[in-house]
């Protein structure tokens, strides 16, 4: 039997592993036990320690059922950023610090670019 699954939008299809139901009614909890997820979005579980001031001030923001979706949004924050920064730090010094058309008179050279393309509107 292949049943798919919704959350948040994104569908998921399911197709349970007989061998782990082995042969009882296929409860919910056993078919939570024994999906194979397809697709894009694969969940994995992480344990993690926080100190317990932390996970107060966690539970007053965003309430003890949603604390795994604000600390994963966070860490996906948190990477970005990193990669963001990676890619800054490769890039210094790519570009020569002098004979720019800027040098002489930075402002003058930033108006003379809004101003100089017919398609841009203000």
């Amino acid at each position: 039997m292949r049943r798919t699954l919704g959350q948040r939008g994104v569908k998921f299809a399911v197709e349970p592993h007989l061998d782990a139901l082995d042969g009882h009614t296929a409860t919910l909890r056993h078919w939570r036990n024994a999906v194979r997820f397809v697709g894009y979005h694969v969940a994995m579980r992480v344990h993690i320690t926080l100190d317990h001031g932390l996970v107060a001030q966690l539970d007053e923001r965003v309430g003890a059922r949603r604390r795994s979706r604000f600390i994963a949004t966070a860490v996906a924050r948190a990477l970005e950023d990193e990669r963001r920064w990676d890619e800054i730090t490769e890039t210094l010094g790519a570009i020569e610090d002098h004979g720019h058309d800027w040098d002489d008179d930075p402002a003058a050279w930033v108006a003379s670019q809004r101003t100089g393309d017919a398609r841009r509107v203000g």
